[in-house]
């Protein structure tokens, strides 16, 4: 250094055992007067007690200076991308997968696209479909990484973070110190302790979140079957003891659990209710995964379930996937329901149902046959409310593909006959429609046509169903 400047670089200093940690101190003591530049890099949530105290003392006497580096950003993702697989097309939600779940940690990322690409997930240039899958996944060396740190630990806090793990990313307090009948300021202190000590999670508003959620899969991942069935069981347990009749607020949550902790007899109702909960808020792709959950329960559970309880999971699956756009799923549901039911009336919705969906992918011959079965499975009801339905959509199905305008006429004819007299306003409505189309489309009585599409009209505000009214 007398001759010209000196860079010493010394990296991954969290790995150092005692005596090069000491001879570091050491040096830094001595280079104050010399032409060197120390530079050491190390991972601060995995420095060691003797490296977090000498560093503290250097600090304290002036030795040294500490740059902190943060994760990359979202932003940066592209660029990782590039670097690994070269000139790939990424999907916008591919890029906020990926930050998430390795928290922007340089390592993290660069093992994830490594596994992901050993998985194919970026053949010919693309993100394949289903790639989801294969970064649900935690790579090998990043499992490594983190165990190490958990292996650092105590017992009492290592079953703290795994309890806390099956609860998800973020867990609550509460909901931590209830099953493991801790006292809440014992498990705060605690975490407390992880946060600022360990850097494994860190407080929010909901609780608490784990720094990575690769680390939280590791700890749950690291946890026997047994063991995990049991915590998710007693989490459960909390949840219902808390809420008693009134679980709705927790319903996703309490049927998660539930199943996880495998008493499929009683997660079945709870995953059939989350179905029905997700469709009123309008997610029929979050139904289909409650619904699909639910018929995995009956087929593990004791009894296998029963007939009834398939035969709703089965109309309501093929309903769900029909809302999302999903027609040849909803068929096969549908179909599957077929299969299971006895009952005529249900055999008879299934079938309308079909002949919808047909309706639907443009295949008015497919639809109409189906329409006709269903009201052939309704045998000596054939003058019935349910029949009219019928009815109106195969008159619909004649109307909007064009194959018989004066069938559709004839059948709206008879959808209203059999509906005049009766509180089924909004069939009502669709039968006046029917036939005021009818004469508004041939020209014969535009005036009548008028009035009857106006009493259609009525018919659906009295009902509450104006979107139905906009229909054609």
């Amino acid at each position: 250094s007398r001759k010209r400047p000196l860079l010493v670089f010394l990296e991954d200093l969290h790995g150092a055992d005692d005596r090069t940690l000491s001879a570091v101190e050491a040096l830094a003591g001595e280079i104050g007067s010399f032409r060197i530049l120390l530079i050491a890099s190390y991972r601060s949530e995995e420095a060691s007690e003797g490296l977090s105290e000498r560093m503290g003392r250097m600090r304290t006497k002036g030795r040294c200076d500490v740059m902190e580096l943060g994760g990359l950003s979202e932003e940066d993702m592209p660029e990782m991308v590039e670097d690994v697989a070269g000139p790939v097309e990424v999907p916008k939600l591919f890029l906020s997968e990926l930050h998430r779940r390795t928290g922007g940690h340089p390592l993290f990322i660069v093992e994830m696209l490594k596994l992901l690409d050993e998985k194919g997930v970026f053949a010919g240039r693309k993100v394949v479909q289903g790639w989801e899958r294969s970064m649900s996944r935690v790579p090998s060396l990043v499992r490594d990484v983190l165990r190490r740190r958990v292996d650092r630990l105590s017992e009492e806090d290592v079953k703290l973070l795994e309890w806390a793990s099956v609860q998800g990313e973020v867990f609550s307090v509460e909901m931590l110190s209830s099953p493991l009948r801790m006292e809440k300021a014992e498990v705060l202190t605690r975490l407390g302790e992880l946060e600022r000590r360990h850097r494994m999670v860190h407080a929010v508003q909901e609780g608490y979140r784990f720094d990575h959620v690769l680390l939280r899969d590791v700890l749950y991942e690291g946890m026997a079957e047994g063991l995990r069935r049991e915590v998710h069981g007693r989490i459960g347990e909390v949840l219902r003891e808390r809420y008693g009749e009134d679980v709705e607020p927790v319903l996703f949550e309490l049927a998660h659990h539930v199943v996880r902790s495998a008493d499929y007899d009683k997660a079945a109702g709870y995953l059939l209710r989350a179905g029905e909960k997700a469709q009123t808020l309008y997610d029929s792709e979050g139904a289909v995964v409650w619904y699909r959950r639910a018929l995995e329960a009956l087929e593990k559970s004791e009894t296998g379930g029963s007939k009834a309880q398939k035969t709703e999971v089965y109309e309501r699956l093929g309903d769900a996937y029909r809302l999302c756009g999903r027609p040849d799923e909803a068929i096969e549901s549908y179909t599957r329901l077929l299969e299971t039911a006895k009952d005529r009336g249900v055999r008879s919705r299934a079938k309308q149902r079909i002949g919808w969906v047909y309706q639907g992918k443009h295949e008015a011959a497919a639809a109409l046959r189906y329409l006709k079965e269903a009201l052939e499975e309704l045998g000596e009801e054939g003058r019935s409310v349910e029949a009219a339905r019928i009815y109106l959509n195969m008159a619909m199905v004649h109307r909007l593909h064009g194959v018989d305008y004066d069938r559709a006429f004839a059948l709206s004819e008879e959808a209203l006959q059999i509906l005049e007299g009766t509180d089924h306003l909004r069939e009502l409505a669709r039968a006046y429609r029917g036939v005021g189309f009818f004469y508004g489309t041939k020209g014969e009585d535009s005036e009548r046509g008028m009035d009857v599409l106006q009493r259609s009209l009525e018919l659906s505000e009295k009902a509450g169903d104006l979107y139905d009214a906009a229909m054609p």
